[in-house]
């Protein structure tokens, strides 16, 4: 190269938001891609800004700002709960962090829900056109994305000479910001290559996938099925001062002629087995109060079958299956255990097959390698008890399953591997082993009717003591699955494209809202379907409300039943918003304060207490009366406890 020594290309590496049920945790895209950009000889930074962006939500000044509009205003019940969420998170910022600032895991943080609902007017899951095109005065939500991009600080890892950025999209909801950060990135940088990868991407058909091009030119590239191959590719072809993408199988620019089928580049070069060690950035890892890294297991599920499932068509290999020896999995813990000093992992697959896991797990037992380890897996009858106790020996704390429902003949119609006996033989082999479970449920299966729903429910209520938690999902019917390639097939038929108002159908779900059909559903009426998921995430939310986070009752006096009672005041009405049971109940100024009192006692009071706060207040022989009003008024609400002194 002539002239003076170019420096090395420098990757910008970035994993996106908006993701809630990724914080606290590491996502290992960034890791495996930095890793095999390493083994070429090539400097890779990962930036976080999901992870960022849930500091950015619970800045004090950003929450007291929450509550002191509220006050100025007339709410919304939703404005209720976010403004609950701000008043919580201020009072406790231990819900969220440690008293060194990180973040805690969603195990044993009890905040996660109220950042979410701080977030839930950043979820942008706009027509592409309309956001391509723009706006004239850009929207409310568009101009806090550029705040917060701005704020971040991710433009100071823009300085280097030679740089390109990746950025991985697993999930529908980071697609928008995802586009609106490539923008403000290459406003920045215009010599910049900015490549967009991961499953969004390779689920898009073709011709939204080149209208997405199209219309943001700002994106450069996009890279379909695994990544690790083509962006080592494209890094040494910009080494080279080379851009020709389109030689590179499944990466697709604007001026390719087509998208590279399904298959065409299976190389065994960067097979799972012959994969290096994923490289996790200490910085990042020192963010996290409990991090748990994820290591490659598998590509691809074994079964395969689910018809719902997009999963199965992220991977290029026509194999069904690719796994990964044992030994290596093992290895890779062993190395990161010495090197970043974690001992929680999460095995990445679809699903983890029993006698592969079996295996895993003696492994472990035999190298005495002792580390906390979970992992997706299906119901299988090939998971006995005694295997499982083996899993809970070596370290398993969890198994996450997509159990989905508990109704055969809807199991069966979604083509899943178990019936309701199985399941329920499954849920009887994890409590005799010991095993806690994660369970995902879909309630509205298509054609799911009401009664099968809730004797679904019924039936798992009977084993609340195997179940860590429970995540209760609404049936997608998607375009790039076998049930929206043939919606008929399963009972549905299709009233049209992207979000319908009148579905059960919260924003920022997995899907983004080209991939997304709405369909009709004989199974349910509205109201049912309302009424199935209220009970659902009731059962939900009770499994998440852990013993501690009750306080013991007292000997004598009163106190608020649960620490996550916030207390909401608006221009013109006060409320008091349990947490725990999502319920907001509007309530008289006078209880208000009470409560409110109550609190800052850290909610503990005998009546002569309640006595003595009532004299300023009230004439003395009003005074009892006034006590037993307001204490059966917050009983009434749920939300205190008392004992008689």
């Amino acid at each position: 190269m002539s002239g003076p020594e170019r420096r090395r290309l420098e990757w910008v590496l970035i994993f996106p938001p908006l993701v809630s049920s990724n914080w606290g945790h590491y996502y290992p895209s960034l890791a495996c891609l930095a890793a095999v950009l390493a083994e070429g000889g090539f400097r890779a930074v990962q930036v976080d800004l999901n992870e960022q962006l849930f500091d950015y939500l619970i800045e004090p000044a950003r929450l007291r700002s929450i509550v002191q509009g509220a006050r100025a205003a007339r709410l919304s019940l939703q404005e209720v709960a976010r403004t609950a969420a701000a008043e919580l998170l201020l009072e406790n910022p231990e819900f969220a962090r440690d008293s060194e600032g990180r973040h805690r895991s969603q195990d044993d943080g009890r905040g996660f829900e109220m950042v979410g609902e701080l977030a839930r007017a950043l979820y942008l899951d706009a027509d592409l056109e309309a956001l391509a095109d723009g706006e004239p005065e850009p929207s409310a939500v568009v101009r806090q994305y550029q705040a917060f991009f701005e704020a971040s600080g991710v433009a100071r890892l823009l300085e280097h000479d030679s740089v390109a950025i990746g950025i991985s999209v697993p999930m529908g909801p980071q697609l928008c910001p995802t586009l609106l950060l490539a923008r403000y990135l290459k406003s920045l940088r215009p010599d910049a290559r900015i490549i967009l990868g991961g499953p969004v991407l390779t689920l898009m058909s073709p011709q939204r996938l080149h209208a997405l091009l199209e219309r943001f030119p700002c994106v450069d590239a996009v890279v379909r099925y695994e990544g690790e191959g083509p962006i080592r590719a494209l890094a040494e072809q910009l080494e080279r001062d080379v851009w020709r993408p389109e030689e590179i199988p499944h990466v697709v620019t604007r001026e390719s002629a087509g998208v590279t089928p399904r298959g065409a580049a299976t190389t065994d070069a960067f097979h799972p087995a012959r994969l290096p060690y994923a490289r996790f950035d200490a910085a990042l890892l020192a963010r996290l109060r409990a991090p748990r890294i994820g290591v490659l297991q598998a590509r691809g599920c074994y079964w395969g079958e689910c018809s719902y499932c997009d999963f199965i068509e992220l991977y290029s290999s026509t194999r069904r299956y690719n796994g990964r020896p044992v030994a290596g999995v093992v290895g890779e813990i062993a190395h990161l255990r010495k090197e970043h000093g974690i001992n929680a992992f999460w095995l990445v697959t679809e699903s983890l097959p029993p006698a592969q896991g079996d295996r895993f797990a003696r492994l472990l037992l035999e190298r005495g390698v002792r580390c906390d380890w979970r992992s997706f897996a299906m119901v299988d009858p090939g998971f006995t008890p005694e295997m499982l106790s083996r899993y809970v020996e070596s370290g398993c704390t969890s198994l996450t399953i997509g159990m989905e429902s508990m109704t055969t003949r809807v199991l069966k119609l979604v083509r899943k591997r178990a019936t309701q006996e199985d399941n329920e033989q499954f849920l009887q082999a994890c409590r005799k082993a010991g095993l806690k479970l994660d369970v995902n449920l879909i309630p509205n299966l298509p054609t799911t009717t009401y009664a099968e729903a809730l004797e679904g429910l019924r039936i798992l209520e009977g084993y609340s003591d195997t179940l860590r938690a429970v995540a209760v999902f609404p049936f997608e019917a998607t375009a790039s699955s076998q049930v929206g390639r043939s919606p008929e097939a399963f009972g549905l038929s299709v009233v049209g494209t992207g979000r319908d108002p009148g579905s059960h159908f919260p924003s920022g779900q997995a899907q983004f809202l080209s991939n997304r059909l709405v369909c009709s559903d004989p199974g349910m009426s509205e109201h049912e379907l309302q009424e199935v998921f209220a009970r659902y995430e009731a059962f939900a939310r009770a499994l998440k409300v852990k013993k501690e986070e009750t306080l013991a009752p007292p000997a004598q006096g009163l106190h608020l039943r649960s620490s996550r009672v916030a207390l909401v005041r608006d221009a013109a009405q006060a409320y008091a918003y349990d947490w725990d049971k999502d319920r907001v109940f509007r309530i008289p100024e006078a209880t208000h304060e009470f409560l409110g009192w109550l609190k800052a006692r850290q909610g503990r009071a005998s009546r002569r207490d309640i006595a003595n706060y009532l004299a300023p207040r009230a004439p003395p022989s009003r005074i009892p009366l006034l006590c037993a009003q307001l204490i059966d008024t917050c009983r009434q609400m749920g939300v205190l406890d008392h004992v008689a002194a």
